[in-house]
């Protein structure tokens, strides 16, 4: 609705925020026990604002018996480093709303493939600032999503590959 005009930027980070509230309400009230299969780390890359979306990602992939670890906005690329080893993340799913984070994607893909030598995690990256599969691959993402209505199709499809 902001995009088209139809509330103002006060009115949609208002609404996003009782929103992700309530999302977190439901991830602690919800009785969801499962295995934990896999572990997935959820973040928006560089100075991207929008993770809404990628909290109902992540809620899909706690469904499916993940263990899920959200940060949302952007964190120190040595930090990053420090929770997927720690961690022992198997993947890294990040969100890509505007297309000024770009590049910030990319260079956050390619910085992390060249200092993780060993167990990197798998990389799934999707997002409306992402226009085609082909610019996700060559930033260096093992899994690119166009439709959210294919997640969990495409989670099966992850824990396939992991």
């Amino acid at each position: 609705m902001w995009e088209k005009g139809e509330i103002t930027v006060a009115q949609e980070h208002y609404s996003s925020g009782i929103i992700s509230s309530l999302l977190d309400y439901l991830s602690e009230v919800q009785n969801i026990v499962a295995g934990k299969k896999h572990v997935a780390l959820f973040m928006s890359p560089g100075e991207e604002e929008h993770t809404l979306s990628l909290r109902f990602v992540s809620e899909f992939f706690k469904e499916a018996g993940w263990k899920i670890i959200f940060i949302g906005r952007s964190i120190p690329l040595w930090d990053l480093r420090q929770i997927i080893d720690q961690e022992k993340i198997d993947l890294l799913v990040l969100s890509v709303f505007s297309t000024g984070s770009l590049n910030s994607a990319e260079y956050l893909i390619k910085a992390l493939k060249s200092e993780i030598a060993s167990n990197q995690p798998k990389i799934f990256i999707g997002g409306r600032g992402i226009d085609s599969e082909e610019f996700a691959l060559k930033a260096g993402a093992d899994v690119y999503l166009d439709d959210i209505g294919k997640l969990q199709e495409k989670i099966m499809e992850i824990e396939e590959m992991i």
